[in-house]
């Protein structure tokens, strides 16, 4: 099991642990002494631990346990005595654990709130109970790998369940859960939650609200670049990134020590001008010039559809693609964590969605009047055209805003996209399911970001990230996704986040001093990759290609309309830098992720 969780070339510590009913192996990157102690830390009660972790406050948690001994794992192996399975919702960090005790024999596993670090098990009740950070650690040695279908069409249609990976037999632990696995099976708690009650209700005035947020990401960033040695971080010109990437480079300045930027910087096609993030990192780079920082070439579509595939799932290994790069270079400057700013959409730096329409529902209409107005003048638009995308669209009915955007050839989102590329029997199958899962938002700007943070997305993409990272012996950090930032987020209403015809004010206010000030008051947002929607002749033939290849595959030559999909294919000719509006846009990002997935069963399966 641990040989398979190690990339060719690695050579990491690995610590074991254990008695004759259960033994544990932790694969320990971090370990450089010779001297390291290669067994397992074991508690006064005898419990045995087995942990990926990273602990925010270890002096406070260390405090409050009563102990003076401040290393991360005796300290999580501690509270986990003390507190049983009500200890993760005490801890703040990132981790990933299984702890077994003897006496009685059961094993206790849990995952950080947001899913950060991973873990996947296999359970037969009587028979074995099995856990590893991927599902590659499983199916060699424990389980068959037989596909989950339902599960594939599930994340191609992006309605995935937190708890399904594309094995059968092996599930996820989902974020913010605990186990407890007995010889009589598993039981699942969920141990933590954003509170929907309080979302939306803080007292805080703009100004204290900013000042706050900027606090708790300072410490959020101080927190995971504590003790580490050279770090990296991604660098895409957004607000999120750059942040980041400024409070650790200051931070680790004061230490000596550069922080090491990686940036998708993409050749324009002759012939296709079209802005891109550039201008925004360049600012970033001139105002902290002591960073580090090396452009990664981003992929043509071409590569995207064609690379080898991951045995857990439909993510591309290919060492030469972005986030390969971007791990293999960090680790060859000693880095061995990267940061990013993921999450910060979805709650700091939340971009208002939902804020005035709830506003209008309630009756503020001055409010609403003025903000429509100013974000009418801010973006060069008639101010109904701007009342119908931020309140209309929301408060009129579902139904009703798909017959008005097909009537206007307007582009349809990723859900109904993929919806048109399978066959109707599959459809048949699923549709009451799907269906459920794709909820209106409602009204209530609060619920729309709890609802987007607890998401199954925001662990499957922290996975990601980690998949990549364990082939190169690097680990991620969220600041964004810290829990003292995410729960101000939530908690601060409506009109933090759009105020005098700004989207994310509070984020922006908090940032002055930090991010340049053309970025901090940036309101547009650019294609990361022009380069890869261009449809040449060669990328048309690609996407053929795969559509082919698909309809030849037992498995998989009943479940789509190939007739649809070529369509798309064929009708993709981008002359001029599109635009949001086209449709052709969000169907080539739809075909392109469904043939992916199909990738990864005609390579696997």
């Amino acid at each position: 099991m641990a040989k398979a969780l190690i990339a060719p070339g690695l050579a990491p510590a690995v610590r074991v642990g254990g008695d004759r009913q259960c033994s544990l192996v932790v694969i320990d990157f971090s370990a450089t002494d010779e001297g390291a102690a290669r067994t397992l830390p074991q508690g006064e009660s005898g419990s045995v631990l087995a942990a990926d972790l990273r602990l925010d406050e270890p002096g406070e948690l260390g405090r409050a346990l009563g102990i003076a001994d401040v290393e991360e794992e005796r300290l999580m192996l501690a509270a986990l005595e003390r507190w049983g399975d009500d200890a993760p919702a005490r801890l703040l960090g990132d981790f990933a654990f299984a702890q077994w005790s003897s006496k009685p024999q059961s094993m206790l596993c849990g995952r950080d709130i947001f899913g950060v670090r991973p873990l996947a098990y296999v359970n037969r009740p009587g028979v074995l109970f099995a856990f590893a950070s991927f599902p590659r650690g499983l199916h060699p040695s424990i389980v068959d790998r037989r596909l989950d279908e339902a599960a594939l069409l599930r994340r191609m249609l992006r309605v995935s369940r937190a708890d399904e990976t594309f094995v059968q037999e092996v599930r996820r632990l989902p974020a913010a859960h605990v186990l407890t696995a007995t010889a009589g099976g598993v039981a699942l708690r969920r141990y933590w939650r954003l509170d929907e009650a309080s979302a939306g209700k803080s007292a805080l005035l703009p100004g204290e609200a900013a000042h706050e947020l900027r606090s708790r990401l300072e410490l959020a960033v101080a927190s995971r670049v504590r003790g580490a040695g050279p770090v990296a971080a991604h660098l895409s010109g957004g607000l999120d990134s750059s942040a980041v990437s400024v409070l650790a480079a200051r931070g680790l300045r004061k230490r000596g020590c550069r922080l090491h930027a990686f940036s998708l910087r993409a050749a324009r096609p002759e012939d296709y001008p079209a802005d891109d993030e550039s201008p925004y990192v360049e600012a970033v780079l001139t105002q902290e010039p002591d960073i580090v920082w090396t452009p990664v070439s981003p992929p043509r579509l071409v590569e995207t559809l064609e690379g080898r595939m991951d045995a857990d799932g439909p993510w591309i290994l290919e060492p030469e693609l972005p986030d390969g790069t971007v791990c293999r270079l960090a680790a060859q400057q000693g880095c061995s964590l990267v940061l990013s700013g993921w999450g910060g959409d979805e709650g700091a730096s939340f971009n208002g969605r939902g804020c005035l329409a709830e506003a209008f529902a309630r009756g503020q209409w001055r409010y609403v009047a003025a903000e429509v107005k100013a974000l009418a003048r801010l973006r060069e638009r008639s101010w109904f055209s701007v009342f119908r995308g931020v309140v209309m669209e929301r408060v009129l009915p579902d139904w009703l805003n798909d017959l008005r955007r097909r009537l206007r050839g307007e582009a349809a989102g990723y859900f109904d996209i993929a919806r048109q590329l399978f066959s109707p029997s599959v459809l048949a199958n699923v549709d009451k399911e799907l269906s459920s899962s794709h909820s209106d938002e409602g009204l209530d700007a609060g619920l729309i970001r709890v609802n987007l943070l607890e998401a199954p997305f925001t662990s499957e993409r922290c996975e990601t990230w980690a998949r990549f990272g364990g082939r190169y012996g690097v680990s991620f950090g969220f600041p964004m996704l810290d829990r003292r930032v995410v729960e101000l987020a939530v908690a601060l209403p409506p009109h933090h986040f759009v105020r005098d015809g700004c989207t994310r004010r509070v984020f922006r206010d908090a940032m002055e001093g930090v991010l340049p000030e053309p970025l901090r008051w940036r309101q547009t947002k650019f294609v990361p990759i022009p380069s890869m929607l261009p449809a040449t002749p060669d990328h048309r033939d690609a996407l053929l290609r795969r559509i082919e290849a698909v309809a030849a595959h037992p498995l998989l030559r009943t479940n789509f309309d190939f007739d649809r999909m070529r369509s798309f294919a064929t009708d993709l000719s981008f002359d001029r830098p599109p635009v949001a509006s086209d449709p052709r846009v969000p169907r080539a990002v739809v075909l392109a992720q469904v043939l992916a997935c199909a990738a990864y069963v005609e390579q696997h399966y």
